[in-house]
């Protein structure tokens, strides 16, 4: 009798962990917890979906308000404002790494002396960086963020009697920032971020016409996306 009361308890053993062991497994492989559709074990009851390793595409609008410059000679790039596109992918509840490209377009004026040339139409200036964003995991629909990264900044010109679109200088940048989102869902966020941006120009020239010495920018940049997550 004892041996029958032990074979039948062994085998409702085994059927729970048949049962629990998949729960579990998928539980931890979407990164469910607290907001997930499972509970899981008490660590991943720490996070919700949103901190999964996932990826995610994103466009922006923004604002760029230029702080100071240091110009040697010729060249000034004045305040404006674009859009941009951005990607990249959630390893952790704390860690993403971005790829970011943004294009502005911006007031200009030049000086030679005691003379102040308006030739440009308007200035346009592309970025490009790459980034990684600390995260700050929280129960709530909110969720900040700090960025820090570096690349590459193109200034050109846009609608002027030279060549439309030609980029005449370029050179290193870095940014330095933070954000928030807000969550609706597994699979869709709005945020907004400021940022710093530091960017060279080295010397260059257009065609001939339009010498622009080197030129250190430090700029703030104010920006509102959307981000789908997949």
């Amino acid at each position: 009798m004892q041996k029958q009361l032990g074979q039948i308890l062994g085998m409702a053993i085994i059927g729970l962990a048949i049962l629990w062991i998949p729960q579990q497994a998928e539980a931890q492989y979407y990164g469910y917890g607290r907001y997930g559709g499972y509970q899981g074990t008490p660590y991943q009851s720490r996070y919700s979906f949103r901190h999964r390793m996932h990826g995610y595409l994103g466009g922006q609008v923004m604002g760029m308000a230029m702080l100071h410059q240091r110009v040697d000679g010729v060249g000034h790039v004045g305040s404006g404002g674009g859009f941009g596109l951005f990607g990249g992918a959630r390893l952790s509840p704390f860690i993403a790494l971005e790829l970011n490209w943004t294009f502005t377009f911006h007031d200009e004026s030049w000086n030679e002396g005691n003379w102040v040339i308006h030739a440009i139409d308007m200035l346009s200036m592309q970025t490009i960086t790459g980034d990684l964003k600390i995260h700050i995991p929280t129960f709530g629909p909110l969720e900040p963020f700090v960025q820090v990264g570096g690349g590459f900044g193109f200034l050109g010109v846009t609608g002027d009697y030279y060549n439309d679109g030609y980029i005449f200088t370029s050179g290193p940048m870095f940014n330095l920032g933070g954000g928030l989102d807000l969550w609706f869902g597994p699979f869709f966020s709005i945020g907004g971020r400021v940022l710093y941006r530091g960017i060279y120009f080295t010397e260059s020239d257009h065609a001939g016409n339009l010498d622009a010495d080197s030129n250190f920018v430090n700029a703030l940049s104010f920006e509102a996306n959307a981000q789908f997550h997949f």
